[in-house]
């Protein structure tokens, strides 16, 4: 959407930001400062002055470094093929100025008073392993998204934020957390999710002044944004009645377990390495000469300090530092690996309503690193022994469950495939089933009997139509570029009604007024069928089906058994 012209707003005590408007009456106000970092490895501190109290709001602000393999292909993305607009151009990253977000806010219907009743408000965190990505790509972009939620009669404000990435984002050691603690701050890593509370408290404390309602607000997430929802929804204080700064969670590709937590012992390692990396020796001014290294060689490094190979998937991880999560939650004692955080996890008293969903093919992120030629069937089972209670069961779940066979050569498609499927649901698929299963369960967490949120399960399964390596799969982010709307000059008429009521589904669900379809309910309903889920089909259209109905393309039987 090209803007019309400018204009200004004013944020109460901040002052007047300009910002672009758009002919149907969207205001959209980028680069917003949210937070404040003095150096790297640090904690933010809420940004809660301008100078001047002016801000140029028709700039993107900067995005944190992300890795090198995705800074080589930028302008490439092929899993969210969505270019930048000409009148919104890019800007160079900063580690220490990307901590920003956008503001899309939606023409108000006549006679709608914000004061008596204020607007619904999404915050989107974006995805990219914690290691790329940004708040500020075109796809992510607000105005469309507000523009239709005037339209339909749902008025809702869009903001997606920037936050830390990679080792900016996720570093952590004995000589950081020493660090924070003489400078005041508790715990050590977790910058990238520590941003994203600072994010939330800016918006509970601004965000009035635009009309928006503190009290209804939508933390949506997709894959690593996601998987910050269910570490936010396991944070200290979160697991009672104390407020988090959202009210509603949509989970898209991701959930509480998708990634691992790491020890201390494990985080102290990855540092030793990055010294190593750059020839820095332990000494007390390690941290000084580690700052004193570009951040832009520091993101660079990542690849070659975790040893990725051709293809392969980096992940940063969250460190479990005895202050960031819950203590009834995670504990050092009793590191917590996915499955155990994931079972662990109960729905906070204080969430009122949790969207969550998968795409068909999630496991393609991992194939490149699944198609190894020093790796073969036996290779795969060992590993998988570790943590099902040997062989004789790894093989049952690859040969029987998964249609894996044994003489199949390392490295190939045919192995690969059944691996792939693996990844998918154990990462993914299951993680998403169990926690809505356990969120829909009629008391959770906190929730008397009878009060628990209401829970709302997808699938997306409409395959790419890009025209490239992608197209024909539904891949880990095909998803990303319905529900904006940012891409329906590239779409079918029909693929464009899809993405409609993808927007029209989110926007039901923030409002908080309607379902956007049929409450899960889960494997403990009393239908016997399993959840229900609404699934964004293969031919642009969508239904709610039983777990029974989609057995044949989703497996459910399989997972559960996998979780028995």
């Amino acid at each position: 959407q090209t803007p019309s012209g400018t204009t200004t707003v004013q944020i109460g005590p901040l002052g007047t930001a300009s910002c672009f408007a758009y002919e149907d009456g969207v205001r959209n106000i980028l680069g917003v400062p949210y937070g404040r970092l003095a150096k790297r490895w640090t904690r933010a501190t809420l940004a809660d002055s301008w100078q001047d109290n002016k801000h140029d709001g028709t700039k993107l602000g900067p995005r944190s470094h992300g890795i090198a393999t995705h800074e080589a292909n930028i302008d490439n993305d092929l899993a969210v093929p969505v270019p930048d607009h000409p009148a919104i151009p890019r800007p160079k990253p900063s580690e220490l100025g990307c901590l920003n977000l956008n503001i899309a806010l939606p023409p108000l219907p006549a006679g709608r008073d914000t004061q008596t009743n204020p607007l619904p408000v999404i915050i989107y965190v974006h995805g990219g392993a914690f290691c790329f990505g940004s708040g500020g790509t075109a796809n992510n972009d607000g105005a469309h998204f507000a523009g239709y939620s005037a339209k339909r009669g749902t008025p809702c404000i869009y903001i997606s934020i920037n936050y830390r990435l990679g080792l900016g984002g996720f570093l952590a050691s004995q000589a950081i957390k020493d660090e924070l603690a003489r400078d005041g701050f508790a715990g050590v890593g977790n910058f990238a999710l520590t941003d994203q509370q600072v994010a939330l408290q800016w918006v509970q404390k601004y965000i009035g002044h635009l009309g928006g309602d503190p009290n209804n607000v939508t933390l949506m997430g997709q894959s690593a944004g996601a998987a910050s929802i269910g570490y936010l929804m396991m944070a200290r204080g979160a697991e009672g009645n104390e407020p988090q700064g959202f009210q509603r969670a949509v989970m898209l590709s991701g959930a509480v377990g998708t990634m691992e937590n790491w020890s201390m012992d494990m985080c102290e390692r990855k540092y030793q390495a990055v010294l190593r990396h750059f020839g820095i020796a332990n000494g007390p001014d390690e941290l000084d000469k580690l700052r004193a290294i570009p951040e832009v060689e520091v993101a660079n490094a990542t690849e070659v300090i975790e040893g990725a190979g051709p293809g392969e998937l980096v992940i940063m991880n969250a460190t479990v530092d005895g202050w960031f999560h819950s203590p009834q939650l995670v504990s050092d004692a009793e590191l917590l690996d996915s499955p155990e955080s994931l079972f662990r996890w109960r729905a906070p008293q204080w969430l009122k309503s949790l969207m969550i969903g998968d795409v068909r093919q999630e496991g393609l992120i991992f194939r490149g690193k699944l198609m190894n030629p020093e790796r073969g069937y036996a290779w795969y089972r060992d590993v998988l022994a570790e943590h099902v209670g040997g062989a004789a069961v790894a093989d049952t779940i690859l040969k029987e469950k998964y249609g894996a066979k044994e003489d199949s050569a390392a490295g190939s498609a045919e192995l690969a495939g059944p691996l792939t499927d693996i990844c998918g649901d154990v990462f993914f698929k299951i993680p998403t089933i169990v926690m809505a299963d356990t969120a829909s369960r009629r008391a959770s967490g906190g929730h008397p009997a009878g009060t628990g949120p209401a829970v709302y399960g997808y699938h997306f399964d409409r395959p790419s139509t890009a025209d490239n390596v992608l197209k024909g799969l539904a891949h880990h982010s095909v998803d990303n570029i319905y529900g904006h709307l940012n891409a329906l000059d590239i779409m079918t008429p029909e693929q464009g009604e899809l993405a409609r009521r993808v927007a029209d589904d989110w926007l039901d669900f923030a409002q908080g007024e309607r379902d956007p379809w049929i409450r899960y309910e889960g494997a403990e309903g009393d239908r016997g069928d399993g959840g229900r889920w609404m699934v964004y089909e293969p031919d642009d259209t969508w239904r709610v089906k039983s777990e029974s109905e989609d057995e044949e393309r989703r497996g459910y039987k399989r997972m559960r058994w996998l979780l028995d």
